[in-house]
């Protein structure tokens, strides 16, 4: 959306290009990341106790937060660099 916002194809261009390498980065990163924790923090197991049940909640809600956060940014430095290539 910043890319049409700025015009023409050259913007349409670099925010797919942007978006799609920040998106696949910020997925792949995300998985490997949850992936050590659930591991590490034994959250895979059925009968959790109430702090470790607390705590998957809590990393649930921190994804949601950082990918809201992740997107915000990525707007943004889209908007940065098409605006340096004007």
């Amino acid at each position: 959306m910043e890319g049409r916002k700025a015009g023409g194809s050259l913007g349409i261009s670099v925010g797919l290009i942007l978006g799609l390498a920040m998106g696949l980065g910020v997925f792949l990163g995300t998985r490997i990341i949850l992936k050590q924790l659930i591991q590490r923090l034994n959250l895979h197991e059925p009968n959790l106790p109430l702090l470790r049940l607390a705590l998957s909640w809590f990393i649930c809600v921190a994804v949601f937060v950082g990918m809201a956060a992740v997107g915000i940014f990525a707007s943004w430095f889209t908007r940065f660099v098409i605006r340096l290539m004007q």
